[in-house]
């Protein structure tokens, strides 16, 4: 049977998917993620991370920032995203990437998908946003990052990266021009 991950953020980027598995995908499906919620929720410890964020305008390193989230929800916002192909090696690589996420089964609440599994990877726990994190003054969400996840839904379209922005909670934590050093 086939397997495919649900990319909602970095991964709707070919050029990120090829990073993360080493090898180009070719085929993409746009589908919807029904029942869950998007928002910026994943809390990583910047300065324990090979490659760390940097303030462009101070050169300063956060400590903490903040990535995109999809969970189960009362209040779904039913985010859009791909679906694309992955073998049992490429889920391996996928897994390191996404590292502060587990993967789940979403496979029965894809809209648009081919048959097959679909996963994709859901904040762990103990590195979701608290109401007190969004007080710490050293906490951002990375500019560069979201310019990635833009540029990634508005190459599949105008009509997608409207329905990303419209489908994505707005971050309670500061955006900061940024680069991934």
């Amino acid at each position: 049977m086939k397997q495919y991950v649900f990319g909602y953020g970095s991964l709707v980027d070919p050029a990120e998917i090829a990073l993360t598995l080493g090898h180009a995908t070719n085929i993409v499906y746009p589908v919807y993620l029904n029942g869950y919620t998007r928002d910026w929720s994943v809390v990583v410890d910047n300065l324990a991370m090979p490659r760390r964020f940097k303030v462009t305008s101070t050169g300063l390193e956060p400590k903490l920032v903040v990535a995109l989230n999809v969970y189960k929800s009362n209040k779904p916002t039913n985010p859009n995203g791909i679906i694309f192909e992955v073998t049992d090696n490429d889920l391996k690589q996928m897994d390191i990437r996404e590292s502060h996420y587990e993967r789940i089964d979403v496979t029965a609440d894809i809209t648009g998908a081919p048959d097959g599994i679909v996963y994709t990877y859901s904040g762990l726990t103990h590195h979701i946003l608290s109401a007190d994190e969004t007080a710490i003054t050293d906490i951002i969400l990375p500019g560069s990052y979201m310019d990635v996840v833009e540029k990634g839904f508005a190459a599949l379209g105008e009509d997608m990266l409207a329905e990303y922005r419209a489908s994505t909670v707005v971050s309670a934590v500061p955006v900061f021009e940024s680069i991934l050093q």
